[in-house]
C-alpha cells in the first residue's frame, strides 16, 4: 500500500500556527488602542468646547452686568455715543469679541462696537429673534470667520422682568478651531506612533514566535516522526517493534501506551494461535465423539427398534449411549452422563466406550448388566479417583424370554410406556445404586421386567429435564416428556424422537443449553 507523505511538516504547521496567532493579537490589540485613542481625544475636544461655550456665556452675562451696572442712564436715555464707547472699550480688552450691538427693548440698535456713533443711528438698523426670558445662541459666519452670537437681556437689576436693552455679542472661534484641530493633529499622530510601536513590537513577536514554533516544531516533530516509523512498521506485520521512550511528557505517554497496545497485541495473537489450536482439536474431538455414538437414524436391533440423539452443551459433551448385540440375540441398551462437559468429560466417554469393547471382546458378548456396571465403576476410580463421576443405565432385552434386565448406576430412570387393555399405561424403570467412581465394591442390583411387544422405551439424561425456559426459568420436567410420550405412543421410535426434540428446543427457545442433552427411544419388536 503507497503511503503520501505529509505536505507540510508539523514545525511548518507550528510557525504558521504561531504567525497567524501573533497577527491576530497584535491586530486586535491596535484596533481597541486606535479606538480607546480616539475616544480619549474626543472626549478631550468635546470637553474643550464645552468648557469655551460656558465660557462665552459667562462672559456675555459678564458684559451684560456690567453695562446694566454703568449704563442704565444711557441705555434709557438711547445715549448712543456714550454706549458706543462703552462697547468699543469693551472690545478692544477681548480680542476674541467680533462685534457687541446694543438695542433697546424693541430691538433698535443703539450702538455697535465695529462701527461709529453717527453711523449707526443714520442706519436705523434693528435686530430680530429676541427672547426677553431667555439667552439665545447662535453659530454664524462674520466676515469668513466661525463666530458664536449670544444674545442676553440687559436688566436693571438681576431677577427683574424689566428688560432695558439687549445686548449682543459675537465671540471668534478660530482659537477654539485651532485648539480642536492641535488636537485633531495630535490624535493622528499619537495613533500613527501607536501603530508603529505595535507593528514594531507585532513583527518582533511574529520573529520570536517563528524561532520558538521552529524548535517547538523540531522538538515534538522528531519523537512524532518516531513514533510514526515505529507505528508504520507495527502495521507491516513487525512486532518487535517497540518506540522509544525518552520523555515524560503526552509523547512519552503515547509511545508507553504504543508499546503496551503492541505486548497485548502480541498477547491477543498468541491468544489466537491457542484458541485456534484448540478449537481444531476440540473439532476432532467432536469428531471421534460423534464416530463412537450410534448413527440418529432408526436402528433394528435384535428384539427391539431404537433411535437416539446426543446434543452437547460444547464442542464436546459427557453424555454418551450405545447398543451392543449379545449373545442369545439380545441386545445391551447402554445411556451415561459423566459429571460436566467438555474435551475431560468426552474423553472419559470414549475410555467408558472402549472398556465396554473389551469387556465385549473379553466375554465374547456373554456377561450381565450388574458385572459391567462394576467395571465401569472400577476404571473410572482407578483412572480419575474423585475427580469425575458418571451415572448410567444399562439394559440388556431378551426377544426369546421376553424379558428386559437392568441396572441403574445413579441415573435417571427411564419411562416404559405399555399398552393394556385400558389404553396406554405409563410407568418407570425404578432401581437404584450409586454412581460410577464413588461405588467401591458396590454390587449393582439387577432388575427384571416382562415386556411385550410395543413397549416403548425412552432412556433420557438429567440435561432434558432440567432445560431451564428463558422468560419464567421453568424446567421441561418429566411431566412434559411424559407429554409428548402420550400423544404419539403408537409412531416409530424416530418420529416419537422427533416429537420430543422439537417440543424441547421450542420450550427453550434461543436460550442455549446448560447441559448435554442425550435421549433414546426404544420399541419392543
Amino acid at each position: 500500500m503507497n503511503r503520501k507523505s505529509p505536505r507540510f511538516p508539523i514545525s511548518i504547521k507550528l510557525i504558521l500556527a504561531a504567525v497567524i496567532l501573533v497577527a491576530a493579537l497584535t491586530s486586535t490589540f491596535g484596533l481597541l488602542s486606535t479606538e480607546l485613542l480616539h475616544d480619549i481625544y474626543k472626549e478631550r475636544a468635546t470637553h474643550l468646547s464645552r468648557e469655551r461655550m460656558v465660557e462665552f456665556d459667562e462672559r456675555s452675562k459678564a458684559v451684560a452686568g456690567y453695562i446694566s451696572t454703568t449704563s442704565q442712564e444711557s441705555l434709557a436715555g438711547s445715549e448712543t455715543l456714550r454706549l458706543t464707547k462703552v462697547l468699543s472699550s469693551i472690545a478692544k480688552r477681548d480680542r476674541e469679541i467680533q462685534f457687541a450691538i446694543i438695542s433697546d427693548e424693541a430691538g433698535r440698535v443703539l450702538a455697535r462696537s465695529d462701527m461709529d456713533a453717527q453711523i449707526t443711528l443714520s442706519q436705523n438698523q434693528t435686530i430680530s429673534g429676541l427672547d426677553p426670558s431667555q439667552l439665545k445662541v447662535n453659530k454664524i459666519v462674520h466676515n469668513g470667520r466661525s463666530t458664536r452670537q449670544i444674545t442676553y437681556p440687559i436688566r436693571p437689576e438681576e431677577g427683574s422682568n424689566l428688560v432695558l436693552g439687549y445686548l449682543r455679542i459675537a465671540w471668534s472661534l478660530e482659537n477654539l478651531d485651532a485648539e480642536l484641530k492641535r488636537i485633531a493633529a495630535q490624535e493622528v499622530n499619537d495613533i500613527e506612533r501607536a501603530a508603529t510601536v505595535l507593528l514594531i513590537a507585532g513583527l518582533a513577536a511574529i520573529g520570536v514566535g517563528m524561532i520558538a514554533a521552529f524548535l517547538g516544531g523540531l522538538g515534538l516533530g522528531q519523537p512524532i516522526r518516531k513514533l510514526a516509523l515505529t507505528a508504520r512498521a507495527i502495521s507491516d506485520g513487525d512486532l518487535s517493534a517497540r518506540a522509544e521512550v525518552t520523555t515524560q511528557d503526552e509523547i512519552g505517554e503515547l509511545a508507553t501506551t504504543m508499546n503496551s497496545m503492541v505486548d497485548r497485541i502480541e498477547e491477543l495473537l498468541e491468544e489466537t494461535r491457542i484458541k485456534a489450536e484448540l478449537e481444531q482439536e476440540l473439532s476432532v474431538a467432536r469428531g471421534i465423539q460423534q464416530a463412537l455414538l450410534p448413527k440418529t437414524s432408526l436402528l433394528k436391533c435384535p428384539g427391539i427398534q431404537l433411535c437416539g440423539t446426543v446434543e452437547s452443551a460444547s464442542h464436546c459433551g459427557g453424555d454418551w449411549w450405545a447398543h451392543y448385540e449379545l449373545t442369545r440375540s439380545r441386545t445391551l441398551v447402554l445411556v451415561g452422563d459423566v459429571t460436566g462437559h467438555g474435551i475431560s468429560s468426552a474423553l472419559l466417554t470414549a475410555t467408558a466406550r472402549s472398556c465396554l469393547d473389551t469387556v465385549g471382546q473379553l466375554t465374547k458378548n456373554d456377561f450381565r448388566v450388574g458385572y459391567l456396571l462394576k467395571i465401569l465403576d472400577h476404571l473410572l476410580r482407578k483412572s480419575v479417583g474423585d475427580e469425575f463421576h458418571m451415572t448410567c443405565f444399562a439394559a440388556i432385552i431378551d426377544p426369546l424370554e421376553n424379558t428386559m434386565t437392568y441396572a441403574n448406576a445413579g441415573h435417571t430412570p427411564p419411562f416404559l410406556v405399555r399398552f393394556t387393555g385400558d389404553g396406554w399405561r405409563h410407568g418407570w424403570l425404578a432401581a437404584r445404586g450409586n454412581r460410577l467412581g464413588d461405588a467401591d465394591g458396590y454390587a449393582f442390583v439387577e432388575h427384571t421386567v416382562a415386556t411385550s411387544e410395543q413397549d416403548l422405551i425412552c432412556w433420557y439424561t438429567d440435561g432434558l429435564i432440567e432445560t431451564r425456559r428463558e422468560d419464567d426459568d421453568q424446567e421441561f420436567g418429566t411431566r412434559r416428556l411424559r407429554r409428548t410420550l402420550g400423544r404419539i405412543p403408537h409412531s416409530s421410535p424416530d418420529v416419537i424422537l422427533e416429537a420430543i426434540m422439537s417440543d424441547l428446543n421450542r420450550f427453550r427457545g434461543d436460550l442455549p443449553l446448560a447441559d448435554d442433552v442425550t435421549c433414546i427411544v426404544g420399541r419392543i419388536v
